[in-house]
């Protein structure tokens, strides 16, 4: 923002944190017992071994890396119960809301703080990302994958590539579905590179994807078992319905896109980096990127519309947002 309106950044800062936490905790009293899939995850960490918990993945969407960082929880002594499963994943929740403003910072964002703060106020997010099951770590792995690549971008040292590919790594781990975010974000990293013409180094942006695609061989098998039962879940999308049930009923998109216009009003941004290695460039390829493969493998899927479908893709467009009208 303006270096004029300090005071104003913070109290507003202030005012959306203290929003965010109090919502975080009111999910954690007011959400209950574990739903039916959170109850498949907590079964799954508290299965006796290794193959019983591998027995299971046939069955469920996602690989096995949540509930086996539950299992090692428990093993650790975090009781297996639904107040403290319940309490974990707020935590998990919290870690993510603190991910993306980290992950903004280390590419140069002074004060990112509203837009990020704003989508983690959204109810969805609340409830699938403090929910137990995975979409708080796949998100948190999109977080970081993204801001390691735009740093890498930023800085072409060896150390951030490798942070990247760790990154993609466990952001495939956490979720299947996360492919298509890799598959976009190293694309986007070396389409901009070409066009700065930085020579045949473009195409170790190709690392991460490479590596997260090589770490999910040994998944094959429980990925093909569970394609086979995915057909009776055959749906036609219905984009109507789904704008009106959860863009303008369920979420805070309404409220987010007034502040939105309100902030590029008053926060014009003032960028100090270059436009071939800019994280504003980037961040505005992989957020429109990442809609546009979400919606066409939700037609090439055929799954229904489920709003958490399109989470990641929220997220990238709200970073997209504060590196582009924030002050950097």
């Amino acid at each position: 923002m303006k270096h004029d309106s300090p005071r104003v950044v913070w109290w507003l800062t202030i005012g959306l944190l203290a929003w965010v936490l109090v919502l975080h905790f009111r999910f954690k009293v007011s959400a209950g017992p574990l739903w039916r899939d959170e109850a498949q995850s907590a079964a799954q960490a508290s299965m006796p071994n290794w193959q019983a918990l591998e027995s299971t993945l046939d069955f469920d969407t996602f690989p096995p890396l949540f509930p086996t960082l539950l299992r090692a929880a428990s093993s650790a002594g975090l009781p297996l119960t639904d107040a403290s499963l319940r309490s974990t994943a707020v935590i998990l929740g919290l870690v993510l809301a603190a991910s993306v403003v980290a992950g903004l910072r280390l590419v140069g964002v002074r004060s990112p703080w509203v837009v990020p703060l704003l989508v983690m106020a959204d109810p969805l997010f609340i409830s699938e990302g403090d929910s137990v099951r995975p979409y708080g770590l796949a998100l948190t792995g999109v977080v970081w994958l993204w801001a390691l690549t735009a740093k890498y971008l930023m800085d072409p040292a060896a150390r951030w590539l490798a942070f990247a590919t760790i990154a993609a790594v466990f952001s495939v781990q956490a979720s299947y579905t996360n492919v298509l975010y890799v598959g976009v974000i190293g694309p986007c990293a070396l389409v901009l590179e070409v066009h700065a013409r930085r020579g045949w180094h473009v195409l170790l942006h190709l690392v991460p994807g490479t590596a997260a695609a090589l770490s999910l061989l040994p998944l094959a098998g429980h990925v093909s078992a569970a394609r086979a039962w995915l057909p009776v879940l055959r749906y036609a999308p219905d984009w109507r319905a789904f704008a009106e049930a959860y863009v303008f009923d369920q979420s805070a998109a309404r409220v987010i896109g007034w502040v939105v216009l309100v902030l590029l009003a008053i926060c014009p941004g003032q960028r100090r980096w270059g436009p071939e290695r800019s994280p504003g460039v980037f961040s505005i390829a992989v957020g429109l990127a990442a809609w546009a493969v979400q919606i066409g493998f939700v037609y090439a899927a055929g799954v229904p519309l489920f709003p958490r479908y399109f989470l990641q893709c929220a997220l990238l467009f709200g970073i997209l947002l504060e590196v582009n009208t924030m002050h950097a």
